[in-house]
Order: C-alpha cells, then structure tokens, then sequence
C-alpha cells in the first residue's frame, strides 16, 4: 500500500510539476524610454515589450497562439510602433510623417 500510495504521488507531483502555467510578466512593459521598448507577436497581433523580457515574452505569446481565438478589427493601423508611456510600453499607430 505504501508504494502504491508513493507511486501515485510521484506521479501527481511531476504532472503538476510539468503542467505549471505560464504567466505574463507583470515587469515586461516596464520603461522610463522609447528605446526600452521592442515590438514582439502578441496574441492577436504587434505588442510592445521592454527588451530586456524579449525572449520570455515571445514564449509566452507563442504558448497563448495556441489558444486564443482572435476577432478580426475593423480598422487596424498599417504600422505601429513601440513607445514608452507613463513608464510602460505601448504599441501606437506609427504617424505618417509630412514632407
């Protein structure tokens, strides 16, 4: 009986181990510049991150892709870019530039 029991738990142990959800960075948007800030595949599309969590924030969205069903915008701006705004990063509408 104990080794049933201790098998079981082995068992139970590695698959929630395994099974650990990941989460979003609560310190990846994270700025006090522009230049801190990168353009990464989000879930339904650009998002701006800080890039020093570059790669941990690829992983992540790369994950969500999997499941998440995105609904398609009406309007969506051709470009965006990243900038840093009240110290987090943000995706706009890149501005087309007059000459």
């Amino acid at each position: 009986m104990r080794l049933l029991s201790a098998a079981l738990l082995a068992t139970f142990w590695a698959t929630s181990a395994g099974a650990a959800a990941l989460k979003e960075g609560k310190d990846w948007r994270n700025c006090s510049r522009d230049d801190q800030c990168v353009m990464i595949e989000g879930r339904c599309g650009k998002t701006a991150v800080n890039r020093l969590a570059k790669n941990e924030a690829q992983f992540y969205y790369a994950q969500e892709e999997k499941t998440t069903k995105c609904v398609e915008r009406f309007w969506k701006p051709k470009e965006v870019v990243s900038r840093c705004r009240l110290g987090s990063c943000e995706t706009i509408p890149k501005q087309a530039s007059h000459q």
